[in-house]
């Protein structure tokens, strides 16, 4: 669940349509080039997803490698790219090649392959300043609270007195990933400080979305393309929102009305 939070719903904190729920990303510079490259809903559906499974990556394994897919024309001219990211663990480097190895959960066939460093993208978590290795083994310890078969034979069992034992422990768990557990109406938090530990949990989030973005702007050079992809925000600035609520410029119904709109 907190990787579903984490990395797949980074879309809840972006589009400031307030008809489109996909209209996540732009790009400011010539968009029929740009469309011609890349396919018109490369910026929605596609890099939306693209991005998530990044995460996805960086979170578990430190890095994340996408494969860049160059179609070239009879001119040697290119016609169209397409990024793939590589979902697994086992990868090498050799020389000039990256060599994966994975086993396929739709089939359980193996697949392995080699792919040319030169096309090939790069993500490394130590350049986004996230502590993986804590925010998972965080999650685990969490994961071994969430058993309660052997208290429910006790016709003694409190589930009131267990559940507020429960909330207590995540929020220890939780203290620096300020994941919530799906939980809105923990015992121990009151609405601002839960606005407090959502606004800090986006926080974290833009700061793993404008790394991966900013590896993507580098590679569009490469493909003689002027311009920069960028991200629609409901929100323009994170910490400012919460200093606002923080100093009392804003109150919570004010900060709900901004974070939580047109979800």
């Amino acid at each position: 669940m907190f990787l579903d939070d984490f990395c797949s719903y980074i879309n809840i904190s972006l589009s400031d349509n307030p008809y489109s729920s996909r209209v996540f990303f732009s790009f400011n510079g010539n968009i029929d080039e740009f469309n011609n490259l890349f396919g018109y809903d490369f910026l929605s559906h596609s890099f939306d997803e693209l991005i998530s499974n990044i995460a996805k990556n960086i979170i578990l394994y430190g890095k994340a490698y996408v494969a860049k897919e160059i179609v070239y024309d009879n001119k040697q001219i290119i016609k169209q790219i397409k990024y793939r990211c590589i979902n697994c663990k086992k990868i090498r480097i050799r020389r000039k090649y990256l060599v994966y190895k994975f086993v396929n959960s739709l089939n359980d066939k193996k697949e392995h392959g080699k792919i040319s460093k030169k096309n090939c993208l790069v993500f490394d978590i130590k350049k986004v300043k996230l502590d993986e290795k804590e925010i998972i083994k965080k999650i685990k310890k969490l994961d071994k609270y969430h058993n309660t078969t052997n208290f429910f034979s006790n016709k003694f069992f409190d589930f009131n007195h267990y559940k507020k034992t429960e909330e207590r422990k995540q929020l220890s768990l939780t203290k620096n990933i300020y994941w919530s557990c799906r939980n809105s109406d923990n015992y121990f938090l009151s609405e601002p400080y839960l606005l407090y530990r959502q606004i800090h949990f986006y926080i974290m989030q833009e700061k793993l979305l404008n790394y991966i973005i900013s590896v993507f702007n580098e590679d569009l050079p490469f493909f003689k393309l002027n311009g920069t992809i960028t991200y629609n925000s409901k929100v323009r600035n994170y910490e400012n929102l919460l200093d606002e609520l923080n100093n009392g410029e804003k109150n919570c119904q004010n900060v709900c009305d901004i974070i939580f709109k047109h979800i």
